[in-house]
């Protein structure tokens, strides 16, 4: 998902659709950002697909329902010390992938 974010930022195809700092690369650059983001655009929706069907086979083969879940964000589960840090690591890759956009906006805007 980042990289189809950074794409865009610098994506344009030169007719009517450009991303919002595009203007900051060359023609070059742009196809090549444009090319990227068209293509990372296929790869995340067979990554959504899959992740569909990996919800199907849990609820066929362990008789598991995660789309409830994964709808509401509940789920009653036995808690033990370790679920807490699904919820850090989170927070933190969330971090990571803020700093990578700003500096890349800041790189950009340079």
């Amino acid at each position: 998902v980042l990289l189809q974010i950074v794409s865009g930022l610098f994506a344009s195809d030169g007719i009517d659709t450009e991303g919002p700092l595009s203007n900051r690369v060359t023609t070059a650059a742009a196809k090549t950002w444009t090319r990227i983001h068209e293509w990372n655009q296929d790869v995340l929706l067979i990554l959504i697909v899959l992740h569909v069907l990996a919800i199907g086979l849990y609820y066929v083969l362990r008789n598991e329902n995660l789309l409830g879940p994964m709808i509401t964000g509940r789920k009653l589960v036995v808690t033990t010390p370790l679920r807490s840090a699904g919820a850090l690591r989170a927070w933190m890759l969330f971090g990571f992938a803020v700093v990578c956009v700003a500096a890349l906006v800041f790189w950009a805007t340079r």
